[in-house]
Parts: structure tokens; C-alpha cells; sequence
């Protein structure tokens, strides 16, 4: 019984272990680079498409 309860001590520890070394690793590695390339790459076109068609509504109706 004491086995038991030792060997499931470990596995959670070998576990939790297990799933820091995959956030480790993809902060790391290639994986965060390319979702903040594709983060920024969303944002540039989000500003493109919603906020220079709000300026030029602003420059028309602020001059009319």
C-alpha cells in the first residue's frame, strides 16, 4: 500500500514536471516566435482594415 501511494507521488510529480518542461519548451523554442509573428502580423492588418477607414470618416465629416 505504501508502494502504491509512492509510485502515484511520483508520477504527479513526474507529470507536472513534464507539462512545465513543454511550456518551457515552446516559450523557448520556434513555437512563441511564431505566434507573436502571427499576433503582430494580425494587428498590423486589424489596423490597416478598421483604423484608417475611421480616420478618413473623421477627416470628412470634421471638414464638412
Amino acid at each position: 500500500m505504501l508502494r502504491e501511494n509512492l509510485q502515484y507521488i511520483e508520477f504527479t510529480k513526474n507529470d507536472k514536471e513534464m507539462k512545465s518542461n513543454k511550456i518551457m519548451n515552446f516559450l523557448d523554442g520556434e513555437g512563441f516566435d511564431h505566434f507573436l509573428q502571427f499576433l503582430l502580423k494580425g494587428l498590423y492588418f486589424g489596423m490597416i482594415f478598421f483604423c484608417i477607414p475611421y480616420l478618413c470618416f473623421l477627416l470628412i465629416t470634421l471638414n464638412l
